[in-house]
């Protein structure tokens, strides 16, 4: 066998799906020669066909707002090193045979380490074997692909928007000082905002990011943007409805996302990011997902345990694209 299929790009074959199909409704009970099938092809560990991981990818995606403006990646390795500029240089004018001014930039790299994150599903038995007699689109499959792609979602934007590292997950998160964002601007009260001090907050950031810049906010902190936007003499520059069906909202022209796992108004003092997400924020994965079917470890209960695995890292990879709405508290 060539190397695509040890590493489990060649699950997209209609015999790889049948094998699946039976491993996941079977587990440890499935044919022997399946069994086979599917670790030869993936290479030894138990890899979703490729449907299946497109098909939770795409959620994910419609789940998660970092997902959407990020930049991901997929990487082949343990570890990624991004090279950053942490310092920029800048020219200066010159007498006539005088000196050159020395100001170079100074890098630093950013290192993306995928770390490892899992879900378990139980299903009753009956549920597995009764799905495919209960309508067309309502499969094990459906069911696996929904709720794998809700926890995930759930746990990856929890601690990519966290303020400090996660236990033994990415240890760069968004709003963490290790981040090093600066904050643009501060509100004058911890419990609300005014339309003057976000346009500060916007306007914190440098031009060459703007262009192509992203909002992210809490849903809440959405909403009293939102209010802002109606007020007289506000609502034909500062607030513009997307008008469009998956389509961002905008806020001065830019677009603005809400996440429910951004910090809240009031309760903490980051509660807003403004910044170029798509060229300087990398969400990196490591392979494809793998699951195990546990049926004899939950057959006392009559369920069927699922065991799924990610892995991945988010960091960000030049912190002058990014600025910070913080509140008094």
């Amino acid at each position: 066998e060539n190397a695509s299929n040890k590493s489990g790009r060649n699950t997209e074959t209609s015999e790889y799906g049948k094998a699946w199909g039976s491993y996941i409704r079977s587990g440890e009970y499935t044919n022997p020669m399946e069994i086979r099938a599917i670790s030869e092809v993936s290479g030894g560990t138990v890899l979703p066909p490729l449907e299946f991981h497109n098909a939770i990818t795409t959620k994910l995606k419609t789940m998660t707002a970092i997902r959407q403006i990020a930049k991901v990646i997929s990487i082949g390795s343990y570890a990624r090193e991004f090279a950053v500029e942490s310092t920029t240089g800048s020219a200066a004018w010159a007498a006539e045979a005088a000196s050159f001014t020395e100001s170079g930039s100074t890098f630093a790299k950013v290192t993306l380490t995928p770390a490892k994150l899992t879900g378990l599903l139980k299903v009753s038995n009956e549920l597995v074997e009764d799905a495919p007699a209960r309508g067309a689109g309502f499969s094990i499959e459906s069911i696996l692909t929904e709720q794998f792609a809700r926890m995930f979602a759930q746990a990856e934007e929890t601690a990519f928007c966290a303020t400090s590292s996660v236990t033994s997950g990415p240890q760069n998160p968004l709003l963490s000082s290790g981040a090093g964002i600066s904050t643009g601007k501060t509100t004058s009260s911890n419990s609300a905002f005014t339309a003057a001090e976000v346009i500060d907050w916007v306007y914190s950031l440098a031009r060459q990011y703007r262009t192509n810049a992203s909002i992210l906010v809490h849903d809440a902190t959405l909403g009293k943007l939102r209010q802002l936007g109606s007020l007289a003499g506000t609502v034909n520059y500062f607030w513009q409805n997307s008008g469009a069906l998956g389509e961002p909202d905008r806020l001065m022209g830019i677009p603005v996302y809400a996440s429910a796992a951004m910090p809240v108004v009031a309760t903490t003092a980051k509660i807003g990011v403004i910044g170029d997400f798509g060229n300087y924020s990398v969400l990196a994965e490591r392979g494809s997902y793998s699951m195990r079917v546990l049926k004899e470890l939950f057959s006392a209960t009559g369920q069927t345990g699922y065991l799924a695995t990610s892995r991945c890292d988010f960091s960000i990879t030049l912190k002058d694209a990014f600025s910070v709405l913080a509140c008094a508290v």
